[in-house]
Formats: structure tokens, C-alpha cells, sequence
């Protein structure tokens, strides 16, 4: 499986530099993560301004965002693209119990995960209008994340939080994304 790994992202990155290329452009992002079948709100708003007990710090909520490069030739009537990037994603954890020196509970505490990533993907667009800047794309790609914490907090009532984070090695280093996106180009 290992070999498999490397050899994909070599391959792809082979594939793209032989490619007489129409355009080859930088991308930034917005992204936002979806646990399925959760039993706790787990979605992260991309952006978002917050006050109260729940967040860590009131103020400008931030997401997932990344910075790709994308390289695309036209396909008959469709478009071939691969994707590079890098980016930051972000979920809600569950819920854990905060107790004290002793094991007695003091209170359920909120928690934070973090990604950042790196991903290739292959897809093709299909355009929506007649001046092909509105396109829908879907293909597959790969994720690796290289890097995930864990924040929880527990909310006091004025006072200071109680904190503490750590690795987060509960996910797959690898992931095998379908990715759906609706993109529109100015100009």
C-alpha cells in the first residue's frame, strides 16, 4: 500500500508535466468538513463571528481554507483538471468529561480538531453556461494529512477556561476523496 502511495502522487505529477496545458492557475479555497453520521453538531463554520461560553475565544471563527494549483485542458466539450494543494481543515469534537485531581466530573468539555493537508486530485467540469465560467466538477483525489491536533476547553462562567490539546492520531493518514464543486470563473 505504501508504494501505491508514492507512486500515485509521482504519477499524477508526471502525467501533469507532460500535458500541453490550455491554463495553469493558483487557487485559494474555503472548505468545509462534514462528519457523516456523527451524533454531535460536528460542522465547523468555515467563517463565522461568535459570542458566548461555547468557543475558547469570542470573536472571527475561521474554518478550512487551503492554496492549490490547478492545470486544465479542454475535453471535447468538458474540461480535464489536476489539483495540488494544500490547505487546513476543521471539525467539532464530541464532547468529553473534564474531571478534577481526584476523578470527580466538573464538567463536559468542547473540543476542536484540526487538519492540515496535502491532496492531489483528477477531475472533469462540465460547463453550466455558454461562456464556460460557470463549470460542475467531480472526479477523485487523495488526501494525506501531516499534521492534526486536539483542542478542548471547558467553559467557565467568567472566568478563565480550563484547556488542553494534543496530537490527534485517531485518523487516516490517507484519504480517498470524491470531490463535488461548483466553481465560477470572473473574467
Amino acid at each position: 500500500m505504501k508504494k501505491l502511495i508514492i507512486y500515485l502522487p509521482i504519477s499524477i505529477f508526471g502525467i501533469i508535466s507532460t500535458l500541453n496545458a490550455q491554463s495553469t492557475s493558483l487557487r485559494l479555497n474555503g472548505n468545509q468538513a462534514f462528519i457523516l453520521g456523527a451524533d454531535y453538531p460536528s460542522s465547523y463554520p468555515f467563517l463565522g463571528f461568535f459570542e458566548g461560553s461555547f468557543e475558547p475565544q469570542n470573536g472571527l471563527l475561521v474554518g478550512g481554507f487551503g492554496l492549490g494549483v490547478r492545470v486544465e485542458r479542454p475535453l471535447g466539450n468538458k474540461f480535464l483538471e489536476y489539483h495540488a494543494s494544500l490547505g487546513r481543515s476543521r471539525t467539532y469534537e464530541p464532547r468529553i468529561q473534564f474531571t478534577d485531581e481526584n476523578a470527580q466530573p466538573i464538567g463536559l468539555g468542547y473540543g476542536i480538531n484540526t487538519n492540515y493537508y496535502t491532496g492531489i486530485m483528477a477531475l472533469i467540469a462540465w460547463p453550466l453556461d455558454e461562456k464556460k465560467n460557470l463549470r460542475f466538477h467531480t472526479g477523485a483525489g487523495l488526501r494525506g494529512i501531516f499534521v492534526s491536533r486536539s483542542k478542548y476547553w471547558l467553559p467557565s462562567g467568567g472566568g478563565e477556561s480550563l484547556t488542553t490539546s494534543g496530537p490527534n492520531n485517531s485518523l487516516n493518514t490517507y484519504t480517498i476523496i470524491l470531490p463535488i464543486e461548483l466553481s465560477y470563473r470572473l473574467g
